[in-house]
């Protein structure tokens, strides 16, 4: 997940929240074929760059040709992805009320959170409204936690803080370290927005923690830059 401030010009990635569900095969094999036409995409340009670098030029069309099928190859995965959510749209219309239902309203929120945040907090707080109900903790704290994402991407700072706090205590509950890390990097990038870095550090530093502990690379960069964002907001850790 991107977590972009328009205020602060700064990116705070969130990269669990962009995996695909593991029932999705379609959106994962296109998912993967998007990643693998990129990585192509990336090394021609580099060579290219060597190219120029040894005085050769390369050839137009054939850089044109590659921008194109990354064009048409992108255009595709979001349709698809589009269809998908559609299709799920009209599936959990006629679901029973159950844990499914739940698993699935949420996949909704999930999908949708970075296009239309408005209709994630719509779907998360059904799909939490539901596992309430059910007593099923695994799709309520999930609910919460696509709530709190709705929230953040329409700048809701505070309402998003509101979901992931409640999130993060169940996650705790359930002892899945690998989501609770998430949450707190989640807090920890909703408290640095509002400027209360202090909060934003009681979150950054344990999800640090926790991430070396998992040797989780990119979390551990993430949570670096935005612990390092926190201090340069600091005049005291200014030279």
């Amino acid at each position: 997940m991107y977590l972009l401030s328009s205020n602060k010009q700064v990116r705070i990635v969130d990269y669990d929240l962009f995996e695909l569900s593991k029932g999705d095969s379609k959106g994962s094999l296109i998912f993967l074929v998007t990643k693998l036409l990129c990585l192509y995409i990336v090394m021609t340009v580099r060579i290219a760059n060597l190219l120029i670098l040894h005085k050769k030029r390369p050839k137009v069309k054939s850089v044109r040709k590659y921008f194109l099928l990354f064009l048409i190859f992108t255009g595709i995965a979001s349709h698809a992805q589009d269809l998908n959510v559609d299709s799920l749209k009209l599936t959990v219309l006629t679901m029973a009320e159950d844990t499914s239902k739940v698993n699935i309203l949420n996949t909704i929120a999930d999908q949708v959170y970075r296009t239309s945040p408005d209709e994630a907090v719509e779907y998360g707080s059904k799909a939490k409204l539901l596992a309430e109900e059910l007593g099923f903790q695994k799709g309520l704290a999930l609910g919460y936690k696509n709530i709190g994402l709705g929230e953040f991407m329409q700048g809701n700072f505070a309402e998003a803080v509101r979901n992931f706090e409640p999130a993060l205590e169940m996650y705790r509950e359930m002892g899945d370290v690998q989501m609770e890390a998430n949450l707190l990097s989640n807090l920890a990038s909703s408290y640095y927005q509002t400027s209360k870095f202090v909060e934003s550090l009681e979150y950054a530093l344990p999800a640090l923690k926790m991430a070396e502990e998992m040797g989780d690379t990119l979390r551990i960069g993430t949570l670096l830059m935005t612990i390092g964002l926190v201090y340069s907001e600091q005049a005291s850790t200014l030279d």
